[in-house]
């Protein structure tokens, strides 16, 4: 089973800020980031706090490229 990660809310500012800048559509910024946008809404939104590592990493990578 792959662990949680859990996503802050200072972590969730650095993603909209991001986002922010990018000024994207959402299904674009989720296929840049390497995930779906059934999971890329939710993480923006606030609404799904916990994520696998592998989609944390996914993040991670995409707002500090």
């Amino acid at each position: 089973m792959t662990s949680q990660k859990t996503i802050t809310e200072e972590y969730l500012i650095k993603l909209r800020r991001r986002n922010g800048e990018l000024n994207k559509p959402k299904t674009v910024t989720a296929q840049e980031i390497g995930i779906s946008r059934k999971t890329w809404e939710p993480i923006i939104n606030g609404h799904k706090q916990g994520v696998t590592a592998e989609t944390y990493a996914k993040l991670d990578k995409w707002l500090n490229s």
